[in-house]
């Protein structure tokens, strides 16, 4: 079973259309193509960029782009490396560029693939000379699939690299449910001893509603002192 980093993907759609409805007004000068490329945990991607044709195999500037933010760029001077037929070009940590003279075709080389580095990439190259500086017009796009862990059940009958920073996925399922499961009893414990308090609760009430009333401390009833009838004298 593969897993997916879904959220970054999906934002990573969701940055890559606000950016093209931002440049709405440039689309017709673009062609774009889409490419999708799974790798697993700790591979190799290639993000395929414009090809170098014509004049742009002298120098040329190519950027690689995470959604709208910019991952890597390098400048590939065709000078410097007419011996090799194909050269791989460090950008960055886990990050080079690779030419290959031969078919002309361009690509980003990325290693060490997480989870986290998931999405939309586009690479866009820009010709630094002969002049005049024309940006190219094909910015392909290359969604990156990456593969939380691989199984092999056909020959081991368990999963390879089904580790997240060295604890089994079995374990996180294992406590997720655990946790689940306590939650639940702990719930419904504390809401039976709830319907227990507000039924003795009740019973108080109701008591004290049938009780009669005894008259407050300290309230004595008045005892009135009868006088004699004084008779006049006739």
């Amino acid at each position: 079973m593969n897993v997916y980093w879904i959220p970054t993907i999906l934002l990573s759609l969701c940055l890559s259309s606000a950016a093209n409805m931002i440049s709405s007004h440039n689309y017709k000068d673009k062609l774009r193509t889409f490419n999708v490329v799974r790798v697993s945990v700790n591979g190799i991607a290639s993000v395929r960029c414009p090809n170098l044709t014509g004049k742009d195999q002298e120098e040329m500037r190519f950027h690689l782009y995470l959604g709208l933010v910019e991952v890597g760029n390098h400048t590939h001077d065709n000078a410097h490396n007419h011996n090799s037929t194909e050269t791989v070009s460090p950008v960055g940590e886990g990050l080079g560029l690779r030419v290959n003279k031969q078919d002309h075709t361009v690509s980003f080389v990325l290693s060490g693939m997480t989870t986290e580095r998931a999405g939309v990439y586009t690479c866009e190259g820009h010709p630094m000379y002969p002049p005049p500086i024309e940006k190219v017009p094909d910015e392909p796009q290359t969604l990156v699939l990456v593969e939380a862990y691989q199984c092999q059940a056909e020959k081991t009958g368990e999963c390879v690299g089904s580790r997240v920073h060295g604890v089994p996925v079995w374990a996180w399922v294992l406590g997720f449910w655990v946790t689940t499961i306590y939650g639940l009893v702990v719930t419904v414990i504390a809401f039976v001893i709830w319907l227990r308090l507000r039924r003795v609760e009740c019973s108080q009430s109701d008591y004290m509603n049938i009780k009669p009333k005894s008259p407050p401390r300290g309230h004595r009833k008045k005892h009135w002192v009868q006088h004699p009838i004084r008779m006049g004298r006739y």
